[in-house]
């Protein structure tokens, strides 16, 4: 079982990362959940969020507190967001709260 507070397997100390996921060897994951099929590039730093089938996170990016199936671009920061399928973050947005898409269609 995973701890979804905490990012980790009950009992271990360990980080939930799957083994089809890529993380680069300069990237930082923290009390985070990485799916197969995700992708941490280059000295990205991921805490407390889950990054699903098919997130992508760019060189230098941050995120924090969020749920990620999109695109997060090179030295982008997305925290207490949730991205879905097909959402994309531009390299070096900030992005703080949001839904994106967002659900009401604004």
């Amino acid at each position: 079982n995973i701890d979804l507070v905490t990012g980790r397997r009950v009992g271990q100390t360990c980080d939930a990362v799957a083994a089809g996921a890529h993380v680069d060897d300069t990237a930082s994951v923290t009390a985070s959940v990485v799916d197969d099929g995700a992708t941490v590039s280059a000295d990205a730093v991921v805490e407390r969020s889950v990054l699903l089938h098919g997130a992508h996170v760019g060189a230098g990016a941050r995120v924090s507190g969020s749920v990620v199936m999109g695109h997060v671009g090179d030295g982008a920061v997305v925290v207490d967001s949730v991205l879905g399928a097909g959402a994309v973050v531009d390299a070096g947005e900030h992005l703080v709260g949001h839904r994106r898409p967002d659900p009401d269609g604004a």
